[in-house]
C-alpha cells in the first residue's frame, strides 16, 4: 500500500500563497527548489481568493532531506514586473518591454542553461510580453530580466510559464515551452516552443497543436525519453458548440493532451487524452519521468462537468495522477495523491522524483474554504 507524506511549505496567516506551476521546480545536486508567488487573502476576491491589489512577492522553497523539511524566501532580483493583479493596459506591457534587457551575456558563466536556474514568466495572459531570468546561486539572486525577441510571432501575445529542455551536450542550448495568443480572437491558448543557442537571441520552433477559437491549449509540461524524443501535456480547454478532442457525448470541456515529438521538438503528434470532462478550467499538467522510464502525469482535480464520463468517480477536490507505461500512449485511471481540500482553488503541481524513486509533488492547497492557500508538498511512491 502507497504511503503519502504530507508536509506544509510555506503557510503564512493572512497570505495567499499559490501557483508552483508558474514559477517552476528544479533539482539540483541533492537539493529540490519550487518557486511560487504570494499575496494577501481577500475571501470576495473569486475563484481565486486574493486580494488583486496586493503587491506580487516571488517567492522560493528549498528542501535538502527530500521534501520533509522546507526553507523559504524572498530572492534578489527582478522576477515579477506586475504590481499587481489587476488588469494590464498597453502602458503597463510597454513599462514591462522597457524593463527588460534583450542581451544575454553569460559568457564567462559555465553550464548557462544546463546547470543554472532558468525561469519564464509573462505581464498578461493573452499579450504579454514574457520574460526570463536566470540563477546561478541556487535561486538566492537572479539577473535579468531578459526579453524574448521571437520573429515568427508576428505582433502575437505569449506567455510564458518555467517548462524547458537542456542538452548535455551544448550548455548555451535551451528549447523552452509556452504558448501564444491565437490569430482567432486574440486570446491565449496556441502551445509552442522556442529554442536558443546562446540566450541573446530565440528561434521559433514549432506549433505543438492548432487550437480552435474559444478554445485553448496552455501550460506545456515536457520531458525527454530516453531515445531522445520528447513527451509534452498541455492543458486544454474546449466549449460544448466547438470540439476538437471531445464530443457531444462525452463533452471535453477541460482537461489535458498528450504529444510526441521525434525530431527535437520540430514535428508533433498528439498520442493520448489521458484527462477530460473538468470544471474550471481545469488544472495544468505535470510530467515527470521515472528511471526506466514509466510517465507519470500529477494534476489537480477540481470537480468533473455533468455528462462527462469522468462525473461518476468518488473523487473530491485534490491531487491526482496516472501512469503510463507505454510512453504516453495509454494511461492508468486516475489515483488519489491528496483529497479533501476545502474547495477547488489549489493544485498547479510541480514535481521531483528522488533517487529512491519516490516523488516530491509541491502544490497550493487549502483546508477549507474560509482558510489561508499554501504551499503544500506530498512525498508518495506511485503504484
Amino acid at each position: 500500500m502507497t504511503e503519502y507524506c504530507h508536509v506544509i511549505v510555506y503557510c503564512e496567516s493572512g497570505i495567499f500563497a499559490g501557483w508552483p506551476a508558474n514559477h517552476g521546480l528544479w533539482q539540483r545536486d541533492g537539493s529540490i527548489l519550487v518557486g511560487f508567488e504570494t499575496g494577501a487573502m481577500d475571501l470576495q476576491g473569486g475563484f481565486h481568493a486574493i486580494d488583486r491589489r496586493s503587491p506580487v512577492t516571488p517567492m522560493m522553497a528549498e528542501t535538502l532531506d527530500g521534501g520533509e523539511i522546507w526553507e523559504c524566501w524572498e530572492p534578489a532580483g527582478q522576477l515579477e514586473l506586475r504590481d499587481d493583479r489587476r488588469g494590464i493596459n498597453q502602458r503597463d506591457i510597454e513599462a514591462a518591454e522597457n524593463d527588460c534587457e534583450y542581451s544575454f551575456s553569460k559568457y564567462n558563466t559555465p553550464g548557462w542553461f544546463r546547470d543554472g536556474l532558468f525561469k519564464a514568466r509573462m505581464l498578461d495572459i493573452n499579450r504579454g510580453p514574457s520574460y526570463w531570468n536566470m540563477s546561478y546561486d541556487l535561486g538566492r539572486s537572479w539577473s535579468g530580466p531578459y526579453g524574448f525577441e521571437i520573429d515568427e510571432f508576428d505582433g502575437r501575445g505569449y506567455a510564458a510559464r518555467t517548462c524547458y529542455l537542456t542538452f548535455e551536450d551544448n550548455c548555451n542550448r535551451c528549447i523552452a515551452f509556452m504558448s501564444a495568443s491565437k490569430v482567432s480572437d486574440g486570446q491565449e491558448g496556441q502551445p509552442c516552443c522556442i529554442e536558443t543557442t546562446n540566450g541573446a537571441y530565440w528561434n521559433f520552433v514549432s506549433w505543438i497543436d492548432e487550437v480552435p477559437k474559444h478554445c485553448f491549449g496552455i501550460m506545456p509540461s515536457a520531458v525527454r525519453l530516453p531515445n531522445g524524443s520528447v513527451i509534452c501535456a498541455v492543458r486544454w480547454r474546449e466549449r460544448d458548440f466547438e470540439h476538437k478532442y471531445g464530443t457531444e457525448d462525452d463533452p471535453f470541456e477541460a482537461g489535458i493532451v498528450v504529444y510526441r515529438s521525434d525530431d527535437e521538438c520540430r514535428m508533433w503528434q498528439m498520442i493520448s487524452v489521458p484527462v477530460k470532462g473538468l470544471m474550471r478550467s481545469g488544472n495544468p499538467p505535470d510530467l515527470v519521468q521515472l528511471q526506466d522510464g514509466t510517465l507519470i502525469l500529477v494534476y489537480g482535480w477540481r470537480g468533473a462537468i455533468r455528462g462527462s464520463q469522468t462525473a461518476g468517480r468518488d473523487l473530491k477536490y485534490g491531487i491526482l495522477y496516472q501512469v503510463s507505461i507505454d510512453e504516453g500512449k495509454t494511461w492508468s485511471e486516475p489515483q488519489p495523491i491528496r483529497q479533501g481540500a476545502g474547495c477547488a482553488d489549489m493544485g498547479y503541481t510541480r514535481s521531483a522524483v528522488r533517487q529512491d524513486g519516490k516523488i516530491v509533488s509541491a502544490y497550493y492547497w487549502n483546508d477549507s474554504r474560509d482558510s489561508e492557500r499554501y504551499i503544500a508538498a506530498t512525498i508518495w511512491e506511485p503504484n
